[in-house]
């Protein structure tokens, strides 16, 4: 990793499943290694840092910056207030080998123009949807209304972590939305475990 990038991270790399590797700002014992707080201030972690990684890398990678919150989302009068928000980039699914079950998942164009849209996780579609098809119908974030593009296959549980409890949107509209210009982590998918030391040299 570059030097930049080493400095916004302080350090703090953790390698995550066979061929996952995940870059976090701060310290991890004050953070937790999943943790959906937003950013501290001295956070300096940025979505160009991910960029820097993917240029400089000389291996095949998937690089996705995302930032993570807490929020709650709104279908009518239902209401769940536990739900994981993360603003993300379109190959967030290969990155994390999280499948599409229904509909599609942000594109390149999405987070260009900083659109509405959403994808949800099978405990928000169980939840709020549970009698309706949520493709096309609109979901209210915190406020602020995004357009149900996608469903993704459910993750179970992680750590005490539903990661079903999840909604993804472009990352710009979530930097928007939370009012930071900083990420939460960066996923760095190797092509093998093999890779990883290599990668993250």
């Amino acid at each position: 990793l570059s030097v930049s990038v080493r400095n916004a991270i302080t350090g703090q790399i953790m390698a995550l499943g066979s061929n996952l590797v995940i870059v976090v700002p701060g310290n991890l014992e004050k953070l937790g290694a999943f943790s959906n707080a937003a950013p501290s201030l001295i956070n300096k972690l940025e979505a160009k840092h991910a960029d820097k990684i993917l240029n400089l890398s000389n291996f095949s990678i998937e690089v996705t910056p995302s930032l993570s919150n807490p929020g709650t989302v709104k279908a009518g009068s239902s209401s769940r207030n536990t739900t994981v928000i993360t603003g993300t980039k379109h190959n967030f699914p290969i990155t994390r080998d999280w499948n599409v079950d229904k509909g599609r998942f942000l594109r390149k164009a999405d987070i260009n123009s900083a659109r509405r849209v959403c994808v949800i996780g099978k405990a928000v579609e169980n939840d709020l949807f549970k009698y309706t098809d949520p493709i096309g119908k609109y979901l209210t974030v915190n406020g602020i209304k995004f357009k149900i593009i996608g469903t993704m296959e459910s993750k179970g549980q992680a750590l005490d972590l539903d990661r079903d409890d999840h909604v993804w949107i472009p990352l710009t509209s979530a930097q928007k939305l939370f009012g930071i210009n900083k990420i939460s982590v960066i996923s760095i998918k190797a092509p093998n475990a093999d890779d990883i030391p290599d990668v993250v040299t």
